[in-house]
């Protein structure tokens, strides 16, 4: 067991240490409690005991690490609404149902494996790679931790991981399972489809007043005029601010030496690989090749295969795998091998020769003044950022911080969370988001926005989120009912089309009729895209069977089509090209069966327990960090 503890702490550590930091356990429900009125426990379990200052100061961090998650400050109200506060004290009453089994079986890690659990943690290392105790006890004391009970918290946790170890040891999925939840994902098809163009189909007869009113009617909880800010905000752009950076040549000199691979790019081919049982049926399709019965795209396609599936891209010979480098750089493009490769003997087909390019300093020179002008800018971006919150500090207006440290100024009218009223940086979700947080009338601390900008603000007024009249939603309105109208033109003619192939007619033929463009493809995953047919129809004909047609249109209207299974080809997962993946796919599943056994184990033993929580005790949390 001493091993088992050991190897334990060397995976455990990380979640024992940060455990109180983040929501990484799932969610159990604390029902069918009893409610006692003690003050100085806010939850029992059995004879474990969760006492109120832990919880408080376990729910505190919870709340701070929801904040950094979430880039801004997350109040007790927010988590208390979220549920942050019942989902902590579940986590914590799963852990203390655990620690009572490992009570009652025994189960304890001795002081070693703690030992070994502490002195391995990267978190508590030097610059030297080795355990420091000078940090380990100031990383203690930022958490709240004395060494004393972070080291019995490490010592349950341990014996935790023991239990759940042994409960889920040795899990696997039932045999096959990996093969029937793979097979579906790369079976193949090939389809047969017609793709309607929108912009071909006659425009709607225009409604009548009764229509769009009728259709306004219906739906008037759409037409609302949302809520709307006014808005003053200084705004530092570090990509105007590099333009005023003066970058000396000799330092885009060095730079441009320091990063010669990327200004001087080796001759790359583009490398397909196709793997065969053994090295006879290797020998065998390039004869075909070199006797003209089969190109090296013909070959893949007889085993359900695209270019795109066994492709390497384009690589350099030191990039290439060592196997092939020889081969594949030795001479021109074309079929070359049988080469020795993990997947079996393979034939590899250089596709195309990428010359080696050399990019003079002269050319690259602009490029590299750009990006290390941008490092600075945005350096001097952060500076001004603290000068600019200095000054709101001291209870500057952000017309005279902006004016005296030379910021852009600008105000904004009828500003809504959905961005109409700004753009640019300040159409950014965080500035937006920042925008209807603050209160009116104060200027905001600066806040950082994507790509280094940052802002700070002042809400000026506020209208409220009010309904629109008929009268005021007329454009949209009709808007609207002609956009429906047509996308159920397009839908009934994909309808039609695809009633038609699935009768047997023709694809061109249909595409003529209707004047739209035919498709037929080769074998295709049901991930594949076709360029103009909207999403969902290549998914909708992998749930038909063969002869079988779908038709589908885009949300918006914006595409039609529809299309037939013309055949199936299903995965043959002995081949090896999918070896690997389905190793991967039984290794996960084999993963999900343990974390699953683990899962209703804990829930077993919490179930079990005798739970009682102190509702007032819960609210004097509560109410003491608001």
């Amino acid at each position: 067991m001493l091993n088992f503890l050991r190897n334990a702490a060397r995976t455990w550590v990380f979640k024992a240490l940060f455990a109180l930091l983040v929501v990484s356990f799932a969610i159990w429900g604390i029902g069918d409690v009893t409610l006692n009125t003690a003050g100085s426990r806010v939850a029992k379990v059995g004879d474990r005991v969760i006492e109120t200052d832990d919880f408080a100061l376990a729910l505190q961090r919870e709340i701070q690490s929801l904040s950094r998650q979430m880039g801004r400050r997350i109040t007790v109200e927010e988590a208390e609404a979220a549920g942050v506060h019942r989902a902590l004290l579940a986590r914590l009453a799963r852990d203390a149902a655990l620690d009572e089994e490992a009570r009652r079986l025994g189960v304890s890690a001795p002081d070693e494996a703690v030992r070994d659990a502490i002195v391995e943690s990267p978190s508590f290392k030097g610059l030297d790679g080795r355990f420091d105790k000078q940090q380990y006890e100031f990383i203690l004391s930022q958490l709240g931790f004395k060494p004393a009970r972070f080291e019995e918290d490490m010592r349950r946790s341990l014996a935790r991981d023991v239990l759940l170890g042994a409960a889920s040891a040795g899990a696997r999925a039932p045999a096959g399972y990996a093969e029937l939840q793979l097979a579906p994902r790369l079976e193949k098809r090939e389809l047969a489809l017609v793709i309607l163009d929108p912009a071909a189909l006659p425009a709607p007869a225009a409604p009548d007043e009764a229509a769009l009113r009728a259709w306004f009617d219906e739906r008037k909880d759409a037409y609302v005029a949302p809520r709307a800010r006014d808005l003053t905000y200084a705004l530092i752009d570090p990509a105007k601010l590099a333009a005023q950076v003066e970058i000396p040549e000799d330092e885009l000199r060095a730079d441009y030496k320091a990063d010669a691979e990327r200004f001087n790019i080796p001759e790359r081919r583009v490398i397909d690989r196709l793997p065969f049982p053994d090295e006879n049926a290797a020998r065998a399709a390039l004869a075909r090749i070199k006797a003209g019965e089969a190109t090296f795209e013909d070959l893949a396609r007889e085993r359900g295969l695209t270019l795109e599936d066994v492709t390497l891209g384009a690589l350099s010979r030191e990039a290439a795998p060592p196997e092939l480098a020889d081969l594949a750089f030795s001479d021109g493009t074309g079929v070359k091998g049988p080469a020795s490769t993990p997947l079996g003997p393979a034939l590899i087909n250089v596709r195309a020769i990428l010359p080696a390019s050399v990019t003079p300093f002269e050319e690259a020179r602009e490029t590299l003044r750009a990006e290390r002008a941008g490092a600075r800018a945005q350096a001097l971006a952060s500076e001004k950022a603290e000068q600019l919150a200095d000054l709101i500090a001291a209870g500057a207006r952000l017309e005279d911080a902006a004016a005296e440290l030379g910021l852009e100024l600008r105000t904004a009218k009828g500003v809504t969370l959905s961005g109409e009223g700004v753009e640019g940086p300040a159409a950014s979700s965080e500035f937006l988001a920042a925008a209807f947080a603050a209160e009116e009338g104060l200027e905001s601390d600066p806040f950082s926005l994507p790509g280094g900008a940052w802002a700070a603000l002042r809400v000026d007024g506020e209208r409220p989120e009010r309904p629109l009249s008929f009268e005021e939603a007329r454009e949209r309105v009709l808007r609207d009912w002609t956009a429906e109208a047509r996308r159920k033109a397009l839908a009934d003619k994909a309808a039609a089309i695809a009633d038609a192939l699935a009768a047997g007619a023709d694809a061109d033929e249909l595409a003529r009729i209707y004047a739209a463009k035919a498709v037929r493809t080769g074998p295709v995953t049901r991930d594949a895209a076709v360029e103009g047919a909207p999403d969902g129809l290549i998914a909708a004909l992998f749930r038909a069977a063969k002869g079988q047609a779908r038709s589908t249109v885009a949300e918006d209207g914006s595409a039609a089509a529809a299309g037939v299974v013309l055949n199936v080809i299903p995965a043959d997962l002995a081949d090896p090209t999918y070896a690997q993946i389905l190793a991967r796919w039984r290794e996960a599943l084999d993963r999900s069966t343990g974390r699953d056994l683990q899962a209703l184990y804990a829930q077993a033993l919490f179930s079990r327990a005798e739970v009682t929580v102190n509702e007032a005790a819960l609210r004097r949390v509560l109410n003491g960090l608001r």
